[in-house]
Order: C-alpha cells, then structure tokens, then sequence
C-alpha cells in the first residue's frame, strides 16, 4: 500500500480474476511485498512497513507488486476450483517435514541458503521458496546468456560454495534487466553489479554451476539442455541439482468503484465548469 503511494488503502474494493468478482482490500504483514529498482539502481525486495515508508521516495520502478492472500474461503463460498498456490515458505515447510525432517516456524522463515540448499539435497525437496526466482519471467535465452556471465567470473572457479561471499558482474544493462526480472536482489557499487551470498550461490546452484559442492563455472549443461527446454523454469531445472518450484501464481486485478457510490449534485447545477484555481475568492467569483 505505501509503494503504491496509498493509491491502495485499507477498505478499497478491488476486482479480480478469481475467486469473486470482487473483494475488499485489507493490510496483511505476514506476506511477501513488493520487489523494487530504486533510482540509484539498487533492486531489493521491501519486506516491512517502516522500510517502505523510509525508501518510498526513491523507487523507480515496481517490478512486482508482491504477494495477495486469498483465503481458502473464498474459493468455497464462490464454487472457484482451487488455484495452485504461489511456492511459499509453509508449503516448502510441510514437504520438508514429510520426507521426514521437523522444523520449527521461525526456523522456516529464518534459514541460510547453505541449510535450505543442504536440506533439499539431503531430503529430496524442492529449493526453499526465499532462494527462488522468478524464472517464467524471462526466457531461455536470457537465462543462458546471463549464466554465460557468471561463466566469466574465473576468480570463483574451483571455490567451495561456503566460500562464496558474493558476486560482482560488470554493469550490463542486458543482465541487470535479466536479473530484475528474476527478482534477485542486488546493488549497484562502482559500476558494479553486487549480489550478496545466500543469493548468489542460490544463483549458481540454479543455473548448475556446481560440482557437488564446488563451483565449476561451465555453461556446457545448459547449451545441451537448451533444445529440449520448453520454458526457462525447465531449462534451470533441467541443470540444478535440486528441484525449483515455479515460484509465483500471478493474479489480475484493478481497483472497483466505490460501493454504492452516487453523483455529487451541485447547486445550483452549473452550465460550465471553468477553472480559475483560487482566484474569486472563497465562492471563486468568476466576475
């Protein structure tokens, strides 16, 4: 609501796609928000109300406006059939938990990429939802050039994947696009692009530039797997090590009319309407 410039407010009616015709739009802090480039470059995803509010000022652009909560509910009372849900931390949560590992909530919530990519290996999940991308966003062959990027980057070559503290690209309008479409978070320091850790190994692991547990910089996987690949989702998966969800389920939806809403007679009914800003007075005088 505070990215939208309150264009959004608590009570407004919305219309959307499914389940209803309509609904009324109420402040859920518990989802994700909105993924953002600000004007000095930087994309970062805003999480919180004091973050919005401090940073509303300098967002450029509104990548993805984040997450709608729609409740089980409302799917029921409408007779809509179930919508696949959006790969979200709850549901990661359960199938972890079903292939046999407890884990707590705020455990979910908190994790490292090195945990969540270690656990996925170990139970045969999918990746944490935290360390996905939005990869039916791009194309197949966005997704392969921007690994033949990371491919130049030879002083990660051979590293193990703890050791990696972060990734610097040079500035590519090409890749930095790339990469706001996938939603990675990531800055603009001296003319470089900086990912910070957890993300850019999520990115390497993601793209199958790892050999078990080493970086290996090679983008032969991927070339190969390019025919067969019917989106850029199968393209990284067809090369990853662990599973990737599709991240997100979109949803259309506009704002409504206010309910019930009527014209504003005004008296007596003008024949013109003629803008005189503040001149004439409190009664705006036209003489």
């Amino acid at each position: 609501m505070i990215i939208l410039d309150s264009f959004i407010g608590i009570g407004t009616q919305l219309k959307v796609e499914l389940p209803g015709k309509g609904c009324v739009a109420m402040p859920v802090d518990t989802i994700e928000g909105p993924f953002v480039r600000l004007k000095n470059g930087d994309a970062l995803r805003i999480n919180t109300a004091e973050e919005a509010e401090k940073l509303k000022d300098e967002v450029e652009s509104i990548i993805s406006v984040g997450d709608i909560l729609i409740t089980f509910g409302d799917f029921r009372k409408t007779n809509t059939p179930l919508q696949p849900t959006s790969y979200v931390e709850e549901y990661w949560q359960a199938q972890l938990e079903s292939a046999g590992c407890k884990i707590s909530d705020e455990k979910t919530m908190s994790i490292g990429f090195d945990e969540a990519y270690g656990l996925s290996k170990k139970y045969n999940v999918p990746l944490h939802p935290k360390f996905l991308f939005e990869f039916q966003a791009v194309t197949q062959q966005e997704l392969y050039d921007l690994a033949l990027a990371l491919s130049r980057l030879t002083e990660l070559q051979g590293k193990k994947l703890e050791e990696v503290s972060g990734i610097e690209l040079g500035l590519d309008q090409k890749t930095k696009n790339t990469l706001e479409l996938l939603n990675v978070p990531h800055r603009l320091v001296e003319g470089k692009i900086k990912i910070e850790a957890d993300y850019a190994k999520s990115l390497l692991a993601s793209l199958g530039m790892l050999n078990g547990n080493t970086v290996s910089l090679s983008t032969d996987k991927m070339a190969k797997a390019m025919a067969g690949a019917q989106s850029a989702l199968d393209l990284a998966n067809s090369v990853s090590d662990v599973k990737l969800m599709k991240r997100s389920t979109y949803i259309g939806a506009r704002i409504g009319r206010p309910e019930k809403a009527r014209e504003r007679m005004m008296q007596p009914t003008p024949n013109a309407l003629f803008p005189i800003a503040a001149y004439g007075g409190r009664e705006r005088n036209i003489s």
